[in-house]
């Protein structure tokens, strides 16, 4: 049998490490896709962010992930990064609509 002690693990990890990002970025932007489709459902995040104004709610949320990140994991797995993918979400749907103000 062999001995798994000396196994190099490191690509195995990366590839975890990979697949994680990837179902973390379609999370975010089936969020961002929500926002978008249902614009008063950012008012779940916070009261008033429906009608904000997108740079302002682009600075309001900025401000919410940097306190979100700042703030001790637990349960990493078990629902705790819900918090940040529905707030990176809301971010990128704010940056679209800003994007799209722009250019009109």
């Amino acid at each position: 049998m062999a001995d798994i002690a000396h196994y190099d693990f490191s690509a195995l990890e990366a590839a975890f490490a990979e697949q994680a990002r990837e179902i973390a970025e379609r999370a975010v932007q089936a969020r961002a896709d929500a926002y978008t489709n249902a614009p008063d459902t950012l008012d779940t995040i916070e009261r008033g962010m429906a009608a904000m104004d997108p740079a302002r709610l682009c600075c309001r949320l900025g401000e919410m992930i940097a306190e979100e990140t700042g703030r001790p994991r637990r349960y990493m797995g078990f629902g705790g990064e819900t918090v940040l993918i529905n707030l990176k979400g809301a971010l990128r749907h704010a940056v679209r609509a800003a994007n799209k103000r722009d250019a009109a």
